[in-house]
């Protein structure tokens, strides 16, 4: 979800996201545009994640994933 251009999710990654969480379609839409206004690329840094998109703790830790 982080390498195409598109403006929208695909259906197979929404339904995906859908079932694996608690976010209807329209929250996960919205979710997504805001994304895309604040990182037009379609990437974020592990700085952005932790600052602006509450990731959790252990991402934002010198310990956690990289």
């Amino acid at each position: 979800m982080g390498n195409t251009k598109s403006s929208a999710l695909s259906k197979e990654l929404l339904e995906e996201l859908k079932s694996n969480t608690k976010y209807t379609e329209a929250e996960l839409c919205t979710w997504y545009q805001s994304f895309l206004k604040e990182c037009p690329s379609g990437r974020i840094s592990k700085q952005h994640l932790c600052v602006s998109w509450g990731a959790p703790a252990w991402h934002c830790s010198s310990h956690g994933a990289k």
